[in-house]
């Protein structure tokens, strides 16, 4: 089949199912052709959540060029999807025309995933002449400093900000028509520029057990889905849309016993939610883990999803006692290179935090993976764990 041919009836997001039902072949020729025009540039690959492969084919992948969207996606860990490509070709768009387009589309999720394009902003003189072209400028200001409110950032040049703060009587603007902020007003006040931000418009909730490793690639799926929420009310908030969605309630006791810190438990057909809320279990979902979980996935403009590291996955692997468990942890050590010092440090802050057995449990369950599955553990991680045990017990009776 003549290239054209392949390209004009597989443009488009394909899979190597949709390939084989729309060209009629096997599965190894569906392979063979995508990796043809993959070859000759006109294939782009993407990997879903689910770690699935899907394939990007059309023409302008061969002409090459980019869009403001696949910058955005290059550095924020909140990703846009959009059937709308604003393609350029013969140079590449800087970080600050993405930041002004970003703005000018009055998306609300272009203008979140956009807030991290701040941390790699140096062109303060070059960013203010495009803000002011477009007329820009307060909003420039205050999305800055939002951003500045959730994460690390470069600092805003003074020419910048004393060139961009209002003057005079100048009135209260948006950055989307309607829109005001309850949370940051003062930021409102500053720049006179009503933000659609608000602390509560989003629920956080982060990704556990089975879940985060499905994302991390580890798993190809799940049928039960650990989520830790940051409070009762993200927690309320989920749980009022899953029991709309018909899943039902179920006794806790099932899945964890008469464990403390069990989750609110809900099931729908074989799918199952496990609904925490801080506290999992005999760990807590430290500052530190939630720092540490640095993939991101975004549920329309509500529900920000963060997937936890591997080192606390198996952290909290331990919490529990089963097969599968144990399963999951050799499986995320035998392929990935652990740092043994992180989850140390974090048995040792969670015996600050109240977590008293944190060592001990962290100490069997690693020393039972290391006996009974032959992982390769070091046995310094192993004494050092039960040193932390064995001066707990000399304290404890001192």
């Amino acid at each position: 089949m003549e290239t054209n041919e392949l390209v004009h009836k597989l443009s488009g997001i394909q899979t190597i199912e949709s390939v084989k039902d729309i060209l009629r072949v096997n599965k190894q020729m569906a392979v063979y052709y995508i990796h043809r025009l993959r070859k000759e540039g006109f294939v782009k690959t993407k990997r879903q959540s689910s770690n699935r492969r899907v394939y990007s084919i059309s023409l302008e992948n061969k002409l090459g060029g980019k869009s403001y969207y696949e910058i955005i996606n290059q550095y924020s860990p909140i990703k846009i999807s959009t059937p709308l490509t604003y393609r350029i070709y013969g140079r590449e768009p800087s970080l600050e025309e993405t930041l002004i387009y970003a703005i000018k589309t009055k998306s609300f999720r272009a203008i979140l995933a956009s807030l991290a394009l701040f941390k790699k902003i140096n062109d303060w003189a070059g960013l203010y002449r495009l803000a002011r072209e477009n007329h820009l400028e307060r909003q420039v200001g205050a999305l800055y400093e939002i951003a500045r409110q959730a994460m690390k950032i470069r600092r805003m040049s003074g020419k910048f900000r004393s060139s961009a703060l209002p003057k005079g009587k100048c009135p209260f603007a948006y950055v989307l028509p309607g829109l005001r902020s309850k949370d940051f007003i003062e930021i409102e006040k500053i720049w006179k520029m009503h933000v659609p931000f608000n602390r509560e418009d989003q629920i956080t909730a982060y990704a556990i057990g089975g879940t985060a490793m499905m994302f991390l690639g580890f798993k190809d799926a799940t049928l039960d889905i650990d989520l830790v929420f940051e409070d009762e009310g993200g927690r309320d908030a989920f749980k009022e849309a899953i029991l709309s969605l018909g899943y039902m309630e179920m006794d806790a006791l099932k899945g964890y016993g008469a464990r403390r810190n069990a989750p609110e438990m809900f099931r729908l057909g074989d799918e199952r939610f496990d609904l925490f809320v801080i506290e999992v279990v005999d760990f807590i979902f430290s500052d530190a883990m939630k720092t540490r979980a640095e993939q991101i996935h975004q549920y329309g403009s509500s529900l920000i999803l963060r997937i936890a590291d591997p080192h606390d996955i198996v952290l909290m692997k331990c919490a529990t006692d089963r097969l599968k468990d144990k399963d999951d942890a050799r499986r995320i050590i035998s392929s990935t290179k652990l740092d043994w010092n992180v989850l140390l440090v974090e048995a040792k802050r969670q015996i600050t935090l109240g977590k008293a057995r944190a060592a001990f449990e962290l100490g069997c369950f690693l020393e039972d993976l290391k006996t009974s599955m032959k992982l390769d553990i070091p046995q310094n991680v192993l004494n050092e764990l039960f040193g932390i045990v064995e001066k707990q017990a000399r304290s404890k009776h001192s």
